[in-house]
């Protein structure tokens, strides 16, 4: 078996994970029935239901991924685990690439899988018809959990504990959703163009928002589809040169 191969089955033997996100996406669809969708454009209710029923999933994989970073890279590199590996013909890009699949993508391609599976029994017609939207939404939604979990790799990397990772992702995923939070308030207390970019690189959902639902008394941040997928592209450049950077680093810079 490859090294990937190992990762996977010891992690993901019991689609356990996959069961409960499934049930809480659709109980959060479900709820969505009693919202006053009706009046709203196609795109609009798009929009929403993605916004309701992404919630409480996101959160449970963003903090099982904190803890897959911290137990299974941190507290391998501090176990000596990591040294004993590389010790062996396996070169330092394919161990770090299988944790970052491991560790990252799957539960993430898990999530997504999840929610899509559960929106296309929620609104069959919908989905079909708007599967252009529904991709874009999708990448908006898993893109800052997928940015953030490349930057608990880096912690892991040059912390080497697993408590220490613990704590630190927690307190960088809080700061992350506060800093987007206040930017969103900056910008449509100040109206402020700049400020509305920045928030749209950091988290494209609201570049989608934009878009969809653009706020009635800010018609400056009115966005087109183009626009939009123009700071979805954007938000994943930056998470591309961060993998790659992270992916150097381990491989030129990392000390067993």
């Amino acid at each position: 078996m490859t090294l990937l191969e190992i990762e996977i089955d010891s992690r993901y033997r019991f689609p356990v994970l996959e069961i409960i996100l499934a049930l809480l996406v659709v109980l959060s669809l479900v709820m969505v029935r009693f919202q006053p969708f009706q009046s709203q454009t196609p795109e609009a209710k798009l929009l929403s239901l993605f916004m309701f029923s992404s919630g409480l999933p996101l959160l449970i994989i963003q903090l099982l991924i904190i803890g897959y970073i911290s137990s299974g890279f941190a507290g391998e590199i501090e176990k000596g685990i990591t040294r004993i590996f590389l010790s062996y013909p396996i070169g330092r890009g394919v161990y770090f690439v299988s944790k970052l699949i491991s560790l990252v993508i799957t539960p993430v391609l898990i999530l997504s899988t999840s929610q899509l599976i559960a929106f296309g029994l929620f609104d069959a017609k919908l989905f079909l018809s708007r599967i252009a939207d529904v991709f874009g939404l999708t990448l908006a939604m898993i893109g800052p959990l997928i940015l953030l979990s490349v930057i608990f790799l880096l912690v892991a990397i040059v912390t080497r504990k697993s408590g220490t990772t613990i704590a630190l992702s927690i307190i960088l995923w809080l700061m992350f959703g506060i800093f987007t939070s206040v930017l969103s308030y900056m910008a449509n207390i100040t109206r402020s163009y700049y400020i509305a970019v920045i928030l749209w690189v950091l988290s494209p959902i609201h570049a989608f928002q934009s878009h969809y639902q653009p706020p009635a008394f800010a018609t400056i941040f009115k966005l087109t589809l183009v626009e939009a997928w123009t700071y979805l592209s954007l938000h994943y450049a930056i998470i591309i040169v961060l993998i790659l950077s992270v992916f150097i680093y381990f491989k030129r810079r990392f000390e067993v």
